[in-house]
């Protein structure tokens, strides 16, 4: 909303003449001052724009809110902030040319995370570059929180905007829109947007944040402070650009290395529990920064991606684990991996191939397969990909986002009408779903080794790898064992090698293929049959025409899927 004010200040200065008329003969004029009527104006006009928004760490009550220059100097306000935190001001039009800060102080709000009354509220400020904003524009709001708040503090310490934004979103996630209203995340709402929800909630994260560091609720502010000297190196990880370690001021609070996936953890933790009210499931909460390192009571855990970022198929990577009290490398361990998929309405596993520990101590690698990407091409969330990581009873998550695959086929699909699960709902049954995934194609000479991961869905939970005699649960949780379990490979559809089992279940390799090139795409079938009848695309009886019969993975050899 654009206001304009005019001021006017007209002083007038008037001289009368006085005419006496009389009658007869004899005519007499008095005449006074003989100058004549003036008018004097004095005209002064001062233009201004007015932003309207609140001030949200919940909404802030009668907090005091100035708009001022990079220098200090108040160009505008007071302003005193309402129940719901919205507040207005009148910038002049001539400031609009120079950056400026809108600040809030003081005031009140209830803490999301713990539900405390009459939090006494510090400082939230957001930051406007010069002509930005113009006279006679319609975006003229301003809606400040703890994101723009720290992004504002990097500015004010020499970083520009767009690197300060550029740093936020590295560790956070994402860049706020400070022209989206934030709606209380602890408050049912009809008309609030997803986009205010989900700034109310990100908003909300900062109070859990701050709970689950041990920190008053009232000194979320001081942590808000020491989380921009933190990222003022570009990285959040507990350190400041000198390596030093960085606290807060009144309760000593110490941010960790893993501070980067404690945010991640804090904002899960608000998500799922009871003071959430704005509904959004778990395609709608955005992405997550990908935090690399995380603390258990014991360990600190590294993950290190391999030579290309997760995506749905073959994901490998390393986990470098030392001993947090001495940084010793931890060797000889067992830690366990548990991927869980959450979507909106359901959650799933994945399969998981193997975690070994490498030659270089205290490293294990690690095999993942994605049955499917967090994330589409587009960008559209699909969900997000939380990554247990087990050692003994101590537990790390990491939240990788999972690409869609780009180049070779990554994983085909084949299923039966007589092999079947219980489906997700009471009484159903849905046919097993095997999960057949590219593992690697080798050049040997003249001929090719095409190697591939079987697993079949036993639930939504459990994706065990496939060998001849694994035993499965039907659909009325009896025993029911794959036995045989024969693949065969071919590059034509016609002539078939048989696929051996390797060492580790679920692998099976065909050697000896022949009809393919390096660096031209081509086709590799796959032909499953277990106890007698052939799997097919669709789960109904081999057509024998090649439609449904196999699956089929277009791939070039001496290249690699992205």
């Amino acid at each position: 909303m654009i206001k304009k004010t005019f001021l006017y200040a007209a002083f007038f200065a008037v001289s009368l003449t006085l005419v006496s008329t009389g009658c007869g003969d004899t005519t007499e004029d008095t005449t006074g001052d003989s100058s004549a009527t003036t008018l004097e104006l004095n005209e002064s006009v001062e233009s201004v724009t007015t932003i309207t928004g609140s001030v949200v760490a919940a909404p802030v009550a009668s907090g005091s809110v100035i708009a001022k220059t990079s220098a200090g100097v108040t160009i505008a306000g007071p302003a005193t902030t309402s129940a719901d935190g919205t507040y207005s001001l009148d910038i002049p039009d001539t400031s609009l040319s120079e950056e400026f800060y809108i600040e809030s102080t003081g005031g009140t709000y209830e803490d999301e995370a713990t539900s405390t009354a009459d939090v006494e509220a510090g400082t939230l400020k957001l930051y406007f570059s010069a002509n930005s904003l113009t006279a006679g524009s319609t975006d003229s709001v301003a809606y400040l929180r703890p994101s723009t708040t720290i992004i504002a503090g990097l500015i004010e310490e020499g970083e520009t905007k767009d690197a300060a934004e550029a740093a936020f979103e590295t560790a956070f996630g994402y860049i706020p829109d400070y022209t989206v209203a934030p709606a209380d995340a602890t408050l049912d709402s009809d008309t609030a947007t997803e986009a205010e929800k989900l700034a109310g909630l990100r908003a909300a994260s900062f109070s859990q944040l701050t709970a689950d560091l041990g920190i008053e609720p009232g000194n979320q502010f001081e942590l808000l402070t020491a989380l921009k000297k933190d990222l003022g190196d570009g990285s959040l990880d507990g350190q400041d650009a000198d390596g030093a370690e960085i606290t807060t001021a009144t309760n000593g609070v110490k941010l960790e290395a893993n501070i980067q996936n404690s945010f991640t953890t804090s904002f899960n933790n608000f998500h799922d529990g009871d003071k959430n009210r704005t509904g959004l499931g778990a395609d709608e909460i955005g992405s997550f920064p990908f935090a690399t390192t995380e603390l258990t009571d014991t360990y600190t855990i590294e993950y290190v991606k391999g030579t290309k970022a997760a995506s749905n198929g073959k994901t490998e990577f390393q986990l470098i684990i030392t001993t947090t009290a001495d940084g010793t490398a931890a060797t000889g361990l067992t830690p366990t991996i548990a991927p869980m998929m959450n979507m909106t309405s359901h959650s799933h596993a994945t399969p998981v191939h193997s975690i070994t520990e490498s030659s270089t101590a205290g490293t294990y690698d690690c095999v993942i397969y994605y049955v499917m990407a967090s994330k589409m091409m587009d960008g559209t969330s699909m969900g997000f990909w939380d990554l247990k990581v087990s050692i003994g009873t101590e537990e790390a998550h990491f939240f990788p986002p999972v690409m869609m695959a780009m180049g070779d086929t990554t994983l085909a699909k084949l299923k039966s009408s007589t092999d079947k699960i219980a489906g997700m709902m009471d009484g159903s049954a849905d046919n097993r779903t095997y999960f057949v995934f590219n593992d690697s194609l080798m050049s040997m000479t003249s001929t090719y080794t095409f190697k591939i991961f079987l697993a079949a869905k036993a639930s939504m939970m459990s994706f065990p790898a496939v060998t001849d005699g694994t035993v499965l649960q039907d659909e009325d949780a009896a025993d029911w064992t794959a036995s045989p379990v024969l693949l065969e490979a071919s590059t034509d559809g016609t002539t078939w090698v048989t696929m051996t089992a390797g060492t580790n279940t679920g692998e099976w390799t065909a050697a000896g293929l022949t009809g393919l090139t390096d660096g031209t795409e081509g086709t590799i079938y796959v032909k499953l049959t277990i106890n007698g009848t052939q799997y097919t695309t669709d789960g109904e009886t081999a057509a024998g025409d090649g439609t449904n019969d196999y699956a089929t993975f277009t791939l070039t050899p001496g290249g690699m899927s992205m």
